[in-house]
């Protein structure tokens, strides 16, 4: 029930939520930790904040987790990534949607359908000016996509060679990492 010392959501009967399909930690040294998690029904969770228990300002909360057009949960999300003040998930349609701070242009995600993976760049030194504000992204073709920026130069996402096939697409700090 406790992560880093934040406590899961409750359901409408104050229980602790549990049966996690996949959960993403944000955890950084100046004391944020941002989790959201996925539950076998496909439903998305956020939660996290400050070690001290309050939000503070950008970090994506349940109420930026994504719905449809009547405000309703989606509950088909198969992945989630977690960023210093942003997450992103991917829906099984193959829709990308990312909320919290969008600074670094980390919420513009390219306009496509057919994504099947996603890496949003995280990293716990948020002392280091360079820090990472992007996010890659894997379709169904093969191609990669980077988009945000690494904070030294808001124009620039890591590039990927557009010219290969890849099989599994990672956000690291400063870089994307792929396999073919």
């Amino acid at each position: 029930p406790l992560v880093y010392g934040i406590t899961a959501p409750e359901d409408d009967e104050g229980e602790t939520l549990t049966g996690w399909q996949t959960v993403s930690i944000g955890l950084f040294k100046n004391g944020h930790v941002n989790i959201c998690g996925i539950q076998g029904s496909g439903l998305m969770y956020c939660w996290g904040g400050e070690a001290n228990g309050s939000w503070g300002d950008f970090f994506p909360t349940q109420s930026d987790v994504p719905t449809d057009e009547n405000g309703l949960p989606y509950t088909d999300w198969v992945q989630v990534g977690v960023g210093y003040r942003n997450a992103c998930g991917l829906r099984a349609s193959g829709e990308i949607y990312c909320w919290g701070d969008n600074t670094y242009n980390q919420l513009e995600v390219p306009d496509h359908d057919d994504w099947v993976s996603l890496s949003v760049a995280n990293t716990d030194d948020k002392s280091d000016y360079n820090s990472p504000h992007f996010s890659c992204g894997l379709r169904e073709t093969g191609e990669a996509l980077c988009w945000g920026s690494t904070q030294s130069d808001v124009s620039t996402v890591p590039s990927i060679a557009s010219d290969l096939s890849w099989t599994k697409i990672q956000a690291g700090h400063k870089r994307g990492f792929g396999e073919l």
